[in-house]
């Protein structure tokens, strides 16, 4: 009997250990199991972090490239903004020539976008008094008419130049030129005296098939008088200070200013009333005055 009990009770034993080993297995697969996709997990973030470190460059990029329009933008602004009553930009595309020739200190200009051309263009200067210092300098006031890298022009000039006859003195001649250093017509130039009152002419001789003749002299001094051959419409009138080995103001005259009074221009029709646009190198302070006056001749005063 007691053998049977003590057989019954080990029985017992085996059957309640059985079911535990097998619940510990049970466990020990299951976390076998669950460590498996457990570590896929741990490894897929480790997959997104790297994929996020190779997009981040590719953002920056993006972003950089954003960035840039406004940049160019914001330089675009510096070059446009106003000078004088005329943009950066028009000074460069309208104002063509002074791109070409630095030594336009200070100028005023306009493009005759009429359809009619310029049949006339005049205006009149008082010869300033001589510079105090003499450096060599050449100092040139003209009225002009201009194509491009043309311009016909009636000068009121102290010292020498490509023209004939200049010195330190002013004298006055006209000339056809194309670029800064060629003359393809020109005058000698006749001196004048500080004082002396100036009538500078350009006038239309005569135009066919898109060929246009011009007349361009100083009233009263028929030496000055050029008459060109047959050459393309010049549609941009400039009144211009021109000046060069001028590095201080007593290489300029004593006088302030000179003003250019009974500045007309005319077309087939009419007087014309310019939109008149002001700028310049102006190395040392060297600028442009407008005046008008509903009814009466423009006034274009050129400070020293």
């Amino acid at each position: 009997m007691k053998t049977k009990s003590k057989k019954k009770k080990t029985g017992k034993k085996k059957s309640s250990i059985a079911p535990q080993k097998k619940a510990a297995l049970k466990k020990k697969s299951i976390k076998k199991t669950v460590a498996k996709p457990s570590g896929i997990k741990t490894k897929t973030p480790k997959k997104k972090k790297a994929a996020k470190k190779t997009k981040e460059p590719v953002s920056r990029k993006v972003v950089k490239k954003a960035k840039m329009p406004a940049r160019k933008k914001a330089a675009k602004k510096q070059l446009f903004e106003p000078l004088n009553n005329l943009t950066a930009f028009r000074l460069e595309e309208r104002l063509s020539l002074e791109v070409v020739n630095p030594n336009w200190q200070a100028t005023a200009q306009f493009d005759n976008d009429g359809g009619s051309p310029i049949t006339s263009f005049t205006c009149r200067m008082i010869v300033p008094e001589n510079p105090d210092t003499k450096s060599g300098q050449t100092i040139m006031i003209f009225n002009g008419l201009q194509l491009g890298r043309r311009i016909l022009q009636p000068i009121l000039q102290w010292g020498r130049s490509q023209m004939t006859g200049g010195g330190p003195f002013w004298t006055v001649g006209c000339c056809l030129a194309m670029d800064e250093f060629t003359l393809e017509e020109a005058s000698v130039l006749t001196r004048v005296n500080p004082g002396d009152s100036v009538m500078a002419v350009i006038n239309l001789l005569s135009n066919d098939r898109n060929r246009f003749r011009y007349s361009c002299f100083f009233e009263g001094i028929e030496s000055s008088r050029i008459d060109t051959n047959a050459i393309d419409e010049l549609t941009n009138c400039c009144i211009t200070l021109e000046a060069a080995r001028v590095k201080t103001r007593q290489h300029y005259p004593t006088d302030p200013s000179i003003e250019v009074t009974e500045v007309i221009v005319r077309n087939r029709n009419s007087i014309i009333t310019p939109a008149w646009q002001i700028g310049g190198a102006s190395n040392i302070g060297e600028h442009v005055e407008l005046r008008q006056m509903t009814g009466s001749p423009d006034e274009i005063i050129i400070h020293f």
